[in-house]
């Protein structure tokens, strides 16, 4: 009654269940008297469990525990009979000859080795989904068990002991939970401290995915009215702005995680706020990039506050550079950087105007990365470069002024434009000028809003967009058409 009682107690989660049946199957073999083949006890709990919910075949918690279990059934044995091996007393040897010192040390021994082997064995059972759903291989995890395996059998004893403590006494039963509450402090800290070791673990990339791709690809994601962007080309990897802490951790750490991102060669921080890029700090303390590049405007007070915690220790190993026109960096096997925004001496008061504008090349195609720019720097740009061109553009929307206007797209002609989602409902109804485009040419247009993270790939027919949603073909007015009306007055 009391495993069934736990079970319910814990929402009948899938490894309580599983270890409900397996105990049951256990006591009755017990009194059938009959042998107990643990490997028979599994199979039969698998079936007893799906029996009850199919369903729960494709459940990731099922799957992850039978999975553990099975291994421990199978891998954990004979990694202990090899590793305790060599501190086995001779059984030849009677044991009333052994000294107490020699079999203090077999025992201790037999339980180290038991810690390990069974650490082992879960951490191989689980290794197929810490691959394949996870993409992440934690080595730490193989310590991580040898300390929270004792402290958390430890937790338990002690939880029982307070609930009988309970029944004597409520104040022994605060005692007792005090010093529980300590142990699983503990136990915390201890796995806190080994995930925070450097290279504690490795990122492997979706099956999915091309590892190394021989042509470059883009992947623009959307935190928010911030585009954030993955540069992969070979063994490459850069990034394009951080994102603020909820951006980062929520969703350019699991898109690096899916691609199997381990450090960035470099990152390029085009807009120096902490809503575009508040999770510089997070990135240094991981160590994450090897060189960083700062857009040249002025940093807005928040962000300056912030990289000035962690610009020492960059700066002297002399990692950092700064985004300034018409510098072009050459990132490899033909991929180029060039900076088109801001030029020594450009000044504004808003931030967004104070923002990297990057064309990145490869093969004669362009990339216009036009971070949040508005219409006067727009202008800028289109007279210090009155002949260039770019297949895609990527651009935001300005916080106070109109920008992506018609002389903007015309000037650039872009096949594909990227539209970060804006930052509030009016700037969403903003109608892009397409009325210097021929007729039947207009680009296509991605609204992240609505698309999420759209994947840009260089080929040899040009550079093709793959949005991670697609746009419903019903829509009244489908992601992709902009308006022929006419431009707006400036």
């Amino acid at each position: 009654p009391l495993l069934v009682f736990y079970v319910l107690v814990t929402g009948n989660q899938p490894s309580a269940v599983r270890a409900l049946c397996m105990a049951l199957l256990v006591m009755l073999a017990w009194k059938l008297e009959r042998p107990v083949s643990i490997l028979n006890l599994w199979s039969l709990a698998v079936l007893v469990v799906l029996g009850f919910d199919p369903q729960l075949l494709g459940d990731l918690g099922f799957q992850l525990s039978f999975a553990v279990v099975l291994a421990l059934i199978l891998i954990s044995p004979p990694i202990y009979r090899w590793l305790v091996g060599p501190w086995q007393i001779d059984p030849l040897i009677p044991r009333a000859l052994v000294s107490r010192p020699h079999r203090q040390l077999e025992s201790t021994a037999k339980y180290a080795c038991g810690l390990v082997a069974g650490s082992t064995a879960a951490w191989l059972g689980a290794l197929p989904f810490m691959l394949m759903v996870f993409h992440r291989v934690s080595w730490i995890g193989l310590l991580a068990n040898l300390w929270v395996v004792p402290l958390a059998s430890l937790v338990v004893v002690i939880g029982t002991v307070s609930v009988v403590a309970s029944m004597v006494a409520t104040p022994l039963a605060v005692a007792v939970n005090s010093v529980n509450w300590a142990v699983v402090r503990l136990l915390i800290a201890g796995v806190t401290w080994l995930n925070a070791v450097p290279g504690a673990y490795l990122y492997v990339a979706s099956p999915e995915v091309e590892s190394r791709p021989a042509q470059p690809e883009l992947i623009c994601a959307s935190a928010g009215s911030t585009t954030l962007g993955l540069l992969r080309h070979g063994d490459r990897t850069w990034l394009i702005n951080t994102g603020n802490d909820f951006g980062w951790l929520k969703v350019m750490n699991p898109l690096r995680q899916y691609y199997g991102v381990n450090h960035f060669t470099g990152a390029f921080l085009t807009e120096p706020s902490v809503s575009r890029n508040g999770a510089v700090g997070l990135l240094v303390r991981e160590r994450l990039v090897q060189r960083w590049f700062l857009s040249a405007g002025q940093p807005t007070p928040a962000f300056e506050k912030r990289w000035q915690a962690v610009r020492p220790k960059e700066e002297q190993a002399a990692l950092v550079g700064r985004l300034v026109a018409p510098e072009e960096l050459d990132l490899g096997d033909g991929l180029t950087l060039r900076v088109l925004s801001p030029r020594p001496g450009q000044t504004s008061s808003r931030v967004a105007d104070r923002a990297a504008v990057l064309l990145i090349t490869y093969d004669g195609r362009s990339v216009l990365w036009a971070s949040r720019i508005g219409f006067g720097t727009e202008l800028e740009i289109m007279r210090a470069e009155p002949e260039l061109r770019a297949e895609v553009l990527i651009q935001g929307t300005h916080g106070s002024e109109v920008n992506r206007t018609g002389a903007w797209l015309q000037h650039f002609q872009p096949r594909t434009i990227v539209l970060a989602a804006p930052s509030n409902r009016w700037r969403s109804r903003q109608q892009l000028d397409l009325s210097g485009f021929a007729t039947g040419q207009d680009p296509v247009v991605y609204r992240q809003r609505e698309t999420g993270a759209v994947t840009l790939r260089w080929t040899e027919e040009g550079i093709t967009a793959e949005p991670f949603i697609q746009p419903a073909l019903d829509a009244p007015t489908p992601p992709g058409n902009g308006s022929r009306a006419p431009p707006p007055r400036q």
